[in-house]
């Protein structure tokens, strides 16, 4: 373990009167202890001035490290002192380097000012005088009043010790709005789960609101609910020669439209969470973000808190409205790196809360966990990857080098490449067998199925499948791993126990069957077909094809959702297609677009979210995150 620290000697602290020097409590840490590899988990505490605070926060966040607490240690200190709690999980260097443009930051705020600041710049208007008519017709509901002031309640809910509590008892998302059009401040209290707060920091800094404090209100509460308190101001500047002239002011009211433009929630879906009109909570909102921008944003973190979207969002582009009758929600996009480039198949390992996305076209695989919400590693140096797959029981993730026609094999602890194995011409998708400890390959072109001992690492066998391979699956009732020739139209049957192809199944109404999945439990298999955009419903025990239905164009990959009873079937042109699986029923519910080339789709059981990732969306690559809605 290693730890470092840092005394706040530069500033005489009087507390109740007295001069404390450092060794009594006024000294940052930060300690890191080794996991695997150059992997290392960092915890640490801040010693901070007021003025201090928030931009010590952003560069954290900025860096890639949590903030995970705020809070005071004295009564009757001058200057005010406050302590953030940081922590980071990844390489040691970087979280090193992270702690020191904390560090850095704080040097250069005490550089401009050797003397802790007493005041935001900037005046509130008064007296009050904040019209609730607009708010009420955008949260459509009563709020509270007094003295021209204005404040709206969102109540939570949680259970402690074992006694359901809610908004009456305090668990709830406020915000108190005071002052006048261009002189505003906003106060107020967010309550969120853990999983919610590193998204919420950085939604909120990013607009330039202040953080006062986070920390806990209850014990032995489920789920864990953490309280977030903040401050904020909209413009300060009081001019005899009119605001509009003044560059500060109006520079500074650009950048916080710009910011919030930058963050906005799902609109529609924040609409239908408080029952109005969207075309009313369109008007009522255009006229807050044009004359109050501060304001309009801390509507729209209250709307995204009572709709379950405390997540950092980019604003979905024009191209990508319409979602049709599609059964899903808005709930963020998070940001990936890399170019704009073709993205693939994606896998999710619950155990872990970690997701899996090939990256084709930047020849990586990016590992997002969806508890932070946010990109953990860039594994590197697989040569257009198209195929990924989690396999928890194993700790191993496997990818397809369609550039190199290998497997490669992913250790899930270090996020680092453990062996790499021979495939056939252009492997894809891939299935595991675990009662063998086989791993099944799509060679797409090479006309192959290529199978690999996991425990050994080696290829074991070819199987001639004599057509182009379409997606490969594992069934766990029969123990038989099933293939797409989507040349011929047939579903293939594998023994893996002989690893010799036991029947060829025609596939009437079939055109190119391309995507497959099967849900074991309720013997169904699904088969998407890219020739004539069908979904063929096929039963396991008869071997035939049952329903077919009309789908996006150029369907892809599936996915399926068992706590929902949920299908859901992505296609190339952004399009998915959702469907109701109960036993042998299954019916169409919706269809809509997603994105651009929404091709690919991975489920959270736990929680029921989608996940789409999207090559190009306002130029950057992003996964977008949906739900049940």
């Amino acid at each position: 373990m290693f730890k470092v620290s840092k005394p706040r000697n530069d500033i005489k602290v009087q507390v109740d009167g007295w001069s404390m020097p450092p060794f009594m409590g006024l000294t940052s840490y930060a300690a890191f202890k080794p996991v695997h590899g150059s992997q290392a988990i960092m915890m640490g505490d801040t010693v901070l001035f007021e003025d201090e605070v928030n931009p010590a926060m952003s560069a954290a966040l900025d860096a890639g490290l949590e903030v995970t607490a705020l809070h005071n240690h004295f009564f009757f200190d001058q200057p005010k002192v406050y302590f953030m709690h940081i922590g980071g999980h990844g390489d040691a260097a970087k979280l090193a380097e992270g702690v020191r443009k904390v560090y850095d930051r704080i040097a250069e705020v005490r550089s401009a000012h050797a003397d802790p600041e007493s005041a935001f710049p900037g005046q509130i208007g008064s007296p009050s005088s904040i019209s609730p008519a607009p708010l009420e017709a955008v949260f459509g509901s009563k709020g509270q009043t007094n003295n021209g002031m204005f404040k709206v309640v969102v109540g939570r809910k949680a259970n402690m010790h074992g006694v359901a509590v809610g908004n009456e008892m305090g668990v709830n998302t406020w915000a108190a709005f005071a002052g006048i059009d261009d002189e505003a401040v906003v106060d107020g209290d967010f309550a969120m789960r853990e999983s919610e707060l590193q998204a919420v920091l950085k939604s909120m800094r990013a607009s330039g609101i202040n953080i006062v404090a986070i920390h806990q209100h209850m014990t032995d509460e489920t789920p864990r609910i953490l309280f977030l308190h903040y401050w904020g101001q909209g413009e300060g500047c009081r001019s005899g020669k009119g605001r509009e002239s003044c560059p500060g002011c109006t520079e500074r009211k650009r950048a916080v439209t710009l910011r919030c433009s930058d963050a906005v929630p799902p609109m529609r879906s924040c609409a239908a969470v408080v029952g109005v009109s969207w075309e009313g909570f369109m008007k009522t909102l255009q006229h807050w973000r044009l004359r109050r921008p501060i304001l309009w944003y801390l509507v729209l973190l209250v709307l995204s808190a009572v709709a379950g979207g405390l997540i950092p969002m980019i604003p979905r582009a024009a191209a990508d409205e319409g979602d049709g009758n599609l059964p899903l929600a808005h709930v963020a996009d998070i940001p990936l790196p890399g170019r704009t480039s073709r993205l693939d198949y994606e896998s999710y390992d619950p155990d872990r809360h970690l997701l899996f996305i090939a990256h084709l076209g930047d020849a990586e695989v990016i590992v997002v966990d969806t508890n932070a919400s946010r990109v953990i590693a860039r594994i590197s140096g697989i040569s257009s990857v198209h195929g990924v797959l989690a396999v928890p029981a194993m700790s191993r993730v496997y990818a397809s080098a369609t550039g190199t026609d290998e497997i490669v094999a992913i250790d899930e602890a270090t996020l680092k490449i453990a062996a790499r194995m021979p495939g056939g011409h252009y492997p894809d998708g891939m299935a595991y067998a675990p009662d063998v400890h086989k791993l099944y390959a799509s060679d797409e072109t090479g006309s192959t199925e290529t199978v690999v001992d996991v425990r050994s690492n080696r290829r074991v066998a070819t199987i001639p499948l004599g057509g182009e391979v379409g997606n490969t699956q594992y069934d766990s009732q029969s123990h038989h791993v099933f293939v797409n020739v989507q040349t011929r139209n047939e579903l293939v049957e594998i023994d893996p126990a002989v690893d010799r192809i036991v029947a060829r199944i025609a596939l009437p109404g079939a055109d190119h069957n391309h995507g497959l999945l099967i849900d074991s439990p309720d013997r169904l298999a699904f088969i998407a077909c890219q020739g004539n955009d069908k979904l063929l419903v096929f039963d396991m025990g008869a071997r035939r094809v049952v329903q077919s239905f009309d789908i996006g164009k150029d369907p892809d990959v599936l996915a399926f959702d068992p706590g929902m009873y949920r299908l859901y079937v992505a296609g190339e042109a952004g399009v998915v297609s959702v469907f109701s699986v109960k036993g042998s029923n299954v019916a169409k519910i919706g269809e809509g677009r997603v994105g651009p080339n929404a091709h690919v789709v991975a489920i959270d059981p736990a929680t029921h979210r989608s996940y789409f990732p999207l090559k190009d969306v306002g130029g950057r690559p992003v996964l977008r995150v949906m739900r049940p809605g």
